[in-house]
C-alpha cells in the first residue's frame, strides 16, 4: 500500500478470525487483534456472497498485509460488529494484494 494511503489508516477496528464451529454451529473465533484502518460508514446496496441483496453499514479499508477472510469477525470502533457482506483485495503490479476493502 501507498505511504500516502497508510497514512489515512487513522482508526482501530478490531479483528477475530474464524476458526472453527461447534457442535451446534456457533461459530470460534480467534483472540481479537487490532489493526489501523479507515472506516467509511455509509449506507449502501450490496449483493453479499449468498447472492441475496443487503443494506451494508460501512466499508473498512486495510493494507494489504492484513489476511482476512469471509468469515472474519470486525468489530468496528464505535464497538459494533456485522457480517462482512464482500470482500475486495486489488493486487498491485507485483501480484501482491495493495488494500482489503470489506463492507459491512
Amino acid at each position: 500500500m501507498h505511504r500516502a494511503l497508510l497514512a489515512m489508516l487513522t482508526e482501530t477496528i478490531t479483528q477475530e478470525v474464524f476458526a472453527a464451529q461447534d457442535a451446534y454451529g456457533k461459530p470460534i473465533y480467534s483472540a481479537p487483534v487490532s489493526l489501523a484502518a479507515r472506516v467509511e460508514y455509509k449506507p449502501r446496496r450490496v449483493v453479499d456472497a449468498t447472492g441475496q441483496e443487503r443494506v451494508s453499514r460501512a466499508t473498512v479499508f486495510l493494507d494489504g498485509t492484513a489476511v482476512l477472510g469471509m468469515r472474519d469477525r470486525l468489530t468496528l470502533p464505535d464497538g459494533t460488529s456485522s457480517p462482512i457482506m464482500q470482500l475486495y483485495g486489488p493486487r498491485d503490479v507485483n501480484g501482491s494484494i495493495d488494500h482489503w476493502e470489506a463492507t459491512l
